[in-house]
Formats: structure tokens, C-alpha cells, sequence
């Protein structure tokens, strides 16, 4: 079984990827509404990969990345945005 954590504040996008990926058999999907929560989900379960948010109530999405690679450097984390702008994303591949 794979497990994938979203984290994201809008409710909407949570419920979106539930929809998708919670009758997935062989997906677990977490969520998580806040950087600080989502460190602490990635710290006790170990997802698989991360789907995170550039822009969280409590932090920035790039410094929740950081503190994410400091847990595992390996870690997928794909980041999504409904409001960022270009700089962001450029500093985001980099």
C-alpha cells in the first residue's frame, strides 16, 4: 500500500483528492491543514510522497519543504497552488 499526505487548507482540495484517491485500495491518503501538522504527519507515518500547498495558514510551503527534506531528502513532494506567482514557482524547482 502507498501512502500519500496532502497539505492544504482549503477544505475543497482536501475533499477533492479524497474523493479521488480515498477509494483507491492500494492508496492510504492523509491530510493535513497546516505546515506544523503536516511535518508532524510526515514524522510519524512516512508517507510515500507529499502534495503540498505553497501557501498555509502558519507557514510558507517552501519552508515546510525544507523542513521535510531535513526528514527525508528523498521524499516526493509535489507542490500545487491556487494563488502563487511565478518567482515562487521558480524558486520551488530550485
Amino acid at each position: 500500500m502507498h501512502t500519500l499526505l496532502v497539505v492544504d487548507d482549503e477544505r475543497s482540495v482536501l475533499s477533492v483528492f479524497k474523493g479521488v484517491f480515498g477509494k483507491q485500495p492500494d492508496v492510504e491518503l492523509l491530510t493535513a491543514a497546516s505546515g506544523r501538522e503536516g511535518v508532524a504527519v510526515v514524522k510519524a507515518e512516512q508517507p510515500d510522497a507529499v502534495i503540498l500547498d505553497v501557501l498555509l495558514p502558519d507557514q510558507a510551503g517552501l519552508d515546510v519543504f525544507s523542513q521535510l527534506r531535513e526528514i527525508d531528502p528523498r521524499l516526493p513532494v509535489i507542490f500545487i497552488t491556487g494563488g502563487g506567482n511565478s518567482a515562487t514557482a521558480i524558486e520551488a524547482m530550485q
